[in-house]
């Protein structure tokens, strides 16, 4: 498989937000964590993101040689049975790399094990059956959730009372931005603002002042509206890719709030979405 087609089925573009994902999911375990561990569990669910998008490709060859005969299977780039081979040796690696620590003596952390599993199962099944099923944002969604859960799991068998909230918020933006995607206009933007402001008002009210939240609540919310609705009246680019690009500072609200201080991490969690929106430029990402 040449590197280009691996990359283009892979949706790499959009890996920063996976790495923002597993910081923000690091960060909720409450334990702190070392780069080592971030970087093994980065990797874990970057592979678990592009095994994912091979599946997807997998399922939907014969759709796309109906309705997108220019997608790498159809055209010939390369073979279906290709992609299924890549993307096995992903999953099963992804799943390894969540579950097993790189220390030793080596042992198998058995809750990051079950969350990897359960994770592998989600994505699986929305590949197979995302179609013209109605629970298929929130499968999608579930994803990004058991993001969080599974790096947590890696670090703390014990779930705060913030984990909660941060995956349903981050579930309720990526449903959000699926139903912007699917033309689904309003109903998408109402979850994309309650997201939005429950985030706010879980990790940043608490912590720092009510003007500060105020002004980031309504920037936010206009912005989201702006985006949405200007890309619906054909006055801007697609704004799905965007919207998946802000799940980083989606996850940022996490980590300043998990923290109580806006440093270093959440300065670098947030520009994952100026790298997404950088890198898809040249890969698209949805």
């Amino acid at each position: 498989m040449k590197a280009r087609v691996a990359l283009q089925l892979g949706r790499v573009s959009n890996l920063p937000t996976v790495w923002s994902n597993t910081a923000a999911g690091l960060t909720l375990a409450g334990v702190g964590f070392s780069l080592t561990h971030y970087l093994q569990i980065a990797l874990a669910m970057s592979l678990m993101y592009v095994a994912g998008m091979f599946f997807n490709d997998v399922f939907d060859a014969d759709f796309d040689a109906r309705h997108r005969p220019q997608r790498a299977i159809p055209s010939g780039q390369v073979q279906r049975v290709e992609v299924i081979w890549w993307g096995s040796v992903m999953l099963l690696l992804a799943i390894a790399l969540a579950a097993v620590p790189f220390q030793f003596p080596l042992s198998i952390n058995l809750p990051a094990l079950l969350a990897a599993l359960m994770l592998a199962s989600l994505v699986l099944w929305y590949d197979w059956r995302h179609k013209g099923n109605a629970l298929a944002p929130w499968i999608m969604g579930s994803c990004r959730g058991m993001v969080y859960l599974t790096a947590l799991l890696s670090l703390s068998s014990v779930l705060p009372s913030q984990a909660l909230p941060a995956v349903g918020g981050i579930i309720l933006w990526v449903v959000g931005l699926t139903l912007v995607a699917k033309k689904q206009a309003l109903p998408g933007l109402i979850l994309l603002l309650l997201a939005l402001n429950l985030l706010l008002y879980v990790f940043i009210a608490p912590v720092f002042s009510g003007i500060l939240t105020l002004g980031l609540a309504v920037l936010g919310s206009g912005a989201t509206l702006w985006v949405v609705y200007r890309a619906r009246w054909g006055q801007f680019y697609n704004p799905v890719t965007l919207l998946i690009a802000a799940i980083s500072l989606i996850d940022a609200l996490v980590i300043a709030g998990v923290r109580q201080q806006v440093d270093f991490l959440v300065m670098a969690t947030a520009s994952c979405m100026a790298l997404t929106l950088l890198m898809q430029r040249w890969i698209e990402g949805s």
